[in-house]
């Protein structure tokens, strides 16, 4: 085999491989790219002796299932990251609900990932256990971010970054063991699939949508109860204090 024809393989190869990548970006579903970018990013820029990556996890809080993209432990914390792939220029803050993106005059609103991510953390708590968790947001780098907020939001190289610069030993390493342990034990994205996650946030959306008209509380399913407030009147769980639900107009 001469020399022309290695070059010919090669380059063979590179527009072969090319062409799949340029299918994969294409025709595979936006959230299955973002998550698989940032799965390999982070795969290969956080040494494997220090930080332990869990991708695609699945919760069930007894009621509901979350679905959590990635969960990065390390002695120096629990990093739990939520993936965007959005084009365009993003704005939002720290404390708004959702987040706009606009591409050339086209303007879209979608709910913020940081109260997202708050979310996941709330259920690893709640189901995991109390330990020193972090919350990241991550897009991809052809999203222009104009983000206001503490929470870190970037790219995926970005992210590896500001997780690398927590220096702090917040977890011993039996901590970090137990952690470990718990949540491969509570992750059942074994026996939930994907289109069943979706059924499931679709019927706890339901309840909350039909709340006021059931008169019950999508938390607990307790009664609701009219009270007033500072600012007026409002629904509450009846359940109170155990249960804080308040209802209000979006959820």
């Amino acid at each position: 085999m001469g020399i022309l024809d290695i070059i010919a393989i090669v380059i063979g190869i590179i527009i072969l491989l090319s062409f799949a990548l340029y299918v994969f970006l294409k025709y595979a579903p936006k959230g299955y790219v973002g998550e698989t970018i940032v799965r390999k990013t982070m795969d290969f820029t956080l040494p494997k002796d220090v930080y332990k990556i869990f991708n695609n996890v699945m919760l069930y809080d007894g009621e509901k299932s979350i679905q959590i993209d990635h969960i990065i432990a390390s002695v120096y914390g629990i990093f739990v990251v939520e993936t965007k792939n959005y084009s365009g220029s993003i704005y939002g803050n720290e404390n708004s609900k959702s987040f706009t993106q606009y591409v050339g005059r086209q303007r879209n609103v979608f709910y913020s990932p940081i109260k997202q991510n708050k979310g996941h953390i709330y259920a690893l708590n709640k189901v995991v256990g109390r330990y020193p968790y972090t919350s990241v947001v991550v897009f991809l780098g052809e999203a222009k971010l104009k983000v206001r907020s503490t929470t870190f939001v970037g790219t995926p190289l970005n992210a590896s970054h500001y997780i690398r610069s927590f220096n702090d030993v917040k977890l011993t390493d039996e901590q970090l063991n137990d952690f470990i342990t718990k949540l491969e034990n509570s992750n059942v994205s074994d026996f939930i699939s994907n289109r069943d996650h979706v059924a499931n946030v679709n019927y706890n959306l339901e309840k909350y949508e039909t709340a006021l008209d059931t008169m019950t509380c999508p938390w607990c399913g307790s009664k609701l109860v009219q009270r007033k407030g500072k600012y007026g009147e409002f629904y509450g769980c009846s359940a109170y204090p155990k249960c804080k639900y308040i209802h209000k107009d979006k959820q």
